[in-house]
């Protein structure tokens, strides 16, 4: 968690303790400040649990940036088959819909700019998350066009397997790099 993450108006960084358990894994977390937007707070844990950090670190010793890899850890599902590990299935395009939205506006999700599902309120003024539309916080509004999973999966069209996973990291980062400062890519 950090103030580059899309989430960032869930969680404050500064306010976090994170607990360990013997094992060195974190086992649970202390917030000292709770004036947050909870829609954003839940829904990052959401995404927390279903999201393998493995692979967003595999994504990041490819090169990718952290919003890039945390975006392509979203898209790309690999698994292997554990009775033949030489067969890869590769599914791409956001599918936890329940979640996150299948039309995702990709500059508010890079800028951490999700919409305000809670009407302003945050969790210390005794505001509870907006169940109903969590998964729309990073959504297109109005006509945008094509949704992002569509035109992700025109993109990718008639690709297999690695080739997939190459040409949906090329869409990812042609998303993200008009949303990116020059001085962020840099870096």
């Amino acid at each position: 968690m950090s103030d580059k993450s899309p989430w960032r108006k869930g969680l404050r960084p500064d306010s976090i303790e994170f607990t360990e358990g013997s094992d060195g894994r974190i086992k649970g977390m202390v917030m000292t400040e709770t004036d947050v937007d909870p829609t954003v707070m839940v829904n990052l844990f959401q995404k927390m649990r279903s999201m393998s950090a493995d692979r967003w670190v595999e994504y990041l010793d490819q090169g990718l940036s952290e919003i890039e890899a945390l975006l392509a850890t979203l898209c790309i599902n690999k698994t292997i088959d554990w009775r033949d590990k030489s067969k890869v299935y590769v599914n791409v395009g956001i599918t936890d819909t329940y979640t996150f939205t299948a039309n995702l506006d990709v500059g508010a999700f890079v800028n951490g700019t999700p919409r305000d599902l809670s009407s302003g309120r945050t969790w210390r003024d005794g505001d509870d998350y907006n169940r109903p539309e969590i998964q729309d916080l990073f959504m297109v509004v109005g006509d945008g066009g094509p949704s992002f999973n569509s035109r992700l999966q025109e993109y990718i069209k008639g690709t297999s397997g690695e080739e997939t996973v190459a040409k949906a990291i090329e869409f990812i980062r042609a998303e993200v790099a008009p949303h990116v400062s020059t001085e962020k890519v840099a870096a």
